[in-house]
């Protein structure tokens, strides 16, 4: 049974992979791409993007027209290096002779005489082949040089001589429609028992490269690494008024984290952890604002606004920032150890072992006499 992954570009074979999905490629997809079809009792795992969705994210990841030609260009010279110098290595003279130095001859001769276009062109010619990008599996009209040049460009060669698939990818997108599609078949991975059928090889890929490009977003359904404790809490909105939930507990969870270390708030966490996100349009977002500095206003003693943050936090899906979909993040400072917060109503809470805790009586009393102690 085979135990490899296949890569196909507009439905020609131009890769394959070992028994698990893996490599630079995995960078363009997310687990969001994955396409299961059931056929019968059969059925098929495929990772797809259309031409236009990949050629979009090459640009995202630095893969641009620009840098196509620069690579073109670095990889034609380096190709033309390597061979000139085997024409003058004694080695290569002594043992292949004068019919090998004259067909190296010709095809530095031809590597010469490459552009982008000539090379574009030769990639359109394979695509009447039968065999596609492996022409010489079949009946084709190319030359030994330009046979070898595509082994190159699909780094099928063993040179050390690298170009890099993503910019190869510009390449073919230039020659297929932008409906056409890439893909990543993993079919036979599943059936020999590398994967299992209901397991996504590639999980975040490409939106945790958007994810950097953003600082401070976060990946739908991302299960966050870290866990509830004394600096964090998460909590996800149920209710159909976000901004209502969040402003009623603003003061609570603010005070808690002053009378204790600091620390933060994330609404839109799912208890499991995951990242859900919540939808808030620029109307909730500037009334969110306004009622988290009110919030402020109502702790005492006074609390510089500026110590603290209210931050919305964009969502990442399908390799896009979503529109009106955020994280919403409070910042606490660690502030004096022996200074006690209060809602000015006389209420204060603090922060348990990972809960926020309302002193009251007896509790409160201890508690201020301990701080006093420290």
């Amino acid at each position: 049974m085979s135990s490899c992954f296949i890569i196909e570009f507009g439905g020609f074979e131009i890769d394959s992979g070992p028994q698990y999905v893996q490599g630079e490629f995995t960078d363009l997809f997310t687990e969001q791409d994955l396409i299961i079809t059931n056929q019968g009792n059969e059925s098929t795992y495929r990772y797809k993007i259309s031409v236009s969705d990949l050629r979009n994210r090459l640009i995202t990841i630095g893969f641009t027209q620009d840098n196509l030609q620069v690579a073109l260009s670095s990889y034609l010279e380096n190709q033309k290096d390597e061979l000139t110098a085997r024409l003058h290595d004694e080695t290569y003279i002594k043992y292949f002779g004068e019919d090998y130095l004259s067909e190296l001859r010709q095809h530095i001769e031809y590597l010469k005489s490459l552009n982008e276009d000539s090379i574009t062109d030769l990639l359109t010619r394979c695509k009447k082949f039968e065999h596609g990008f492996y022409p010489d599996l079949g009946n084709h009209d190319l030359s030994s040089s330009e046979l070898k040049l595509l082994d190159g460009l699909f780094n099928r060669d063993n040179s050390e001589i690298y170009f890099h698939p993503f910019n190869l990818y510009f390449l073919l997108s230039k020659i297929f429609s932008d409906g056409d599609v890439l893909e990543v078949d993993y079919t036979d991975l599943v059936y020999a028992g590398y994967y299992q059928s209901d397991e996504s090889p590639i999980k975040y890929g490409y939106n945790e490269i958007v994810k950097n490009l953003h600082p401070d977003s976060l990946i739908l359904g991302e299960k966050l690494d870290d866990e509830e404790n004394e600096y964090k809490e998460f909590k996800e909105i149920k209710g159909n008024n976000a901004i209502n939930s969040i402003s009623k507990n603003i003061v609570r969870y603010v005070v808690a984290f002053l009378n204790t270390y600091g620390g933060s708030i994330l609404w839109g966490i799912t208890d499991n952890r995951k990242v859900k996100g919540i939808e808030l349009n620029y109307n909730d977002r500037d009334s969110l604002k306004r009622r988290f500095y009110d919030a402020l206003s109502t702790i005492e003693p006074n609390v510089n606004k500026d110590e603290l943050s209210l931050k919305f936090r964009p969502i990442i899906h399908n390799g896009e920032v979503q529109i009106d979909l955020y994280c919403i993040e409070i910042t606490v400072p660690k502030l004096e150890p022996n200074k006690m917060y209060f809602k000015k109503s006389g209420e204060t809470w603090i922060r348990l072992d990972g809960v926020t805790k309302q002193l009251k009586g007896v509790e409160l009393y201890d508690f201020i006499e301990a701080r006093i102690k420290c």
